[in-house]
């Protein structure tokens, strides 16, 4: 019998195992890229994963010479809510101002809890007056609705800055910045809005 026929067989297992391993170990890559990039609370992206794909957006929107509005929402008097139902009632409105995000979005927009009760939303090549139109419609449903945590029915609002890729910055931390000069004169003016970060 050939040695070549001998050793065909160990080899075969040896392919066979490090072909296994490969294979686990790119699911294991893919699986801790997911966790690294999502928030564990609403599924949906995180603040790090944000940071790296608004670059590639900003990016894209300057080749396709289109604006990129990023939108930045807060819900309003959130410590409230964690204070008078507790915090799991709190996650529960979280979770259900994300689904509400994910609900609404398209294919090609990101959305992104960026901390807290702060959510990000970008959506290449929409209009100034598309993305506001967008966020004061999820405004509406939101204050509309009330969120139920077992017996309690808790009314929230939100207020949200807009700010547009590239009139209003044309890096990701600039239009972060004016986006939330918005949402701040929004909370100024009495919160339960959206404001249009205005330049001078």
């Amino acid at each position: 019998v050939s040695h070549f026929v001998i050793l065909e067989a160990p080899l075969a297992v040896v392919l066979m195992a490090f072909g296994i391993f490969m294979l686990a170990n790119e699911t294991v890559t893919t699986d801790l890229r997911r966790l690294a990039e999502e928030d564990p609370l609403t599924g949906i992206y995180n603040r790090r994963a944000f940071l790296n794909l608004m670059e590639d957006a900003c990016s894209k929107g300057q080749s396709a010479q289109a604006g990129v509005p990023l939108l930045l929402v807060d819900l309003d008097h959130f410590k409230r809510v964690n204070d008078t139902y507790g915090h799991p009632a709190g996650d529960d409105v979280l979770r259900t101002l994300a689904t509400l995000l994910k609900s609404c979005a398209r294919e090609s927009d990101l959305i992104c809890r960026y901390g807290g009760e702060e959510f990000v939303i970008v959506m290449p090549g929409m209009t100034t007056q598309g993305a506001w139109e967008r966020v004061d419609r999820l405004r509406t449903t939101l204050g509309d609705n009330a969120v139920m945590h077992g017996d309690a029915s808790i009314h929230v609002t939100l207020s949200a800055g807009v700010a547009v890729f590239p009139e209003h910055g044309t890096d990701e931390l600039t239009l972060l910045a004016n986006a939330d000069h918005a949402l701040y004169q929004a909370k100024h003016s009495g919160r339960n809005q959206v404001t249009v970060y205005q330049t001078g």
